[in-house]
């Protein structure tokens, strides 16, 4: 893991008054892996999704490992049945079919088109200029947020 992007969430995370807790975790961080499962807590996608951060030149450095997370940038994606997507830009076609449940963060300029089929559960929070649009069918849910 490159020593930058250790020392830019730390900066950021000092700048926004961040707790003590969240900045050790990040301390002990040693590898992008351990970035990215501390960015997909409850705390750091809340947190990520209000101040719009990490910036997009960061995120894109490392997309291809953040898509292996359902963390995606840019481009076009179709998922299907992902429990946790997190899109910081780009377009999204979600599927989630059958008693699936799922979550979606999104922010930036990111669309997200999520199709809930069955008796599945979405929820969903649009932050800043994301668009999110929603098809149901059956006894499926889809709460959007934001």
């Amino acid at each position: 893991m490159g020593y930058n992007v250790k020392e830019i969430v730390l900066r950021h995370m000092n700048r926004k008054g961040s707790c003590g807790y969240g900045i050790k975790e990040v301390q002990q961080a040693g590898s992008i892996k351990e970035l990215i499962d501390l960015m997909l807590t409850p705390k750091g996608i809340e947190h990520c999704m209000e101040f719009q951060f990490p910036d997009i030149k960061l995120l894109l450095q490392h997309k291809d490992e953040l898509k292996t997370h359902h963390v995606y940038v840019d481009g076009d994606h179709t998922l299907k049945n992902a429990q946790l997507v997190v899109v910081f830009g780009g377009n999204i076609t979600l599927t989630i079919d059958d008693y699936n449940v799922s979550q979606v963060y999104a922010t930036n300029d990111a669309k997200v088109k999520i199709i809930a089929t069955g008796n599945a559960y979405v929820t969903a929070e649009r932050h800043h200029n994301a668009e999110i649009a929603k098809v149901t069918n059956g006894n499926a849910s889809v709460k959007i947020f934001g």
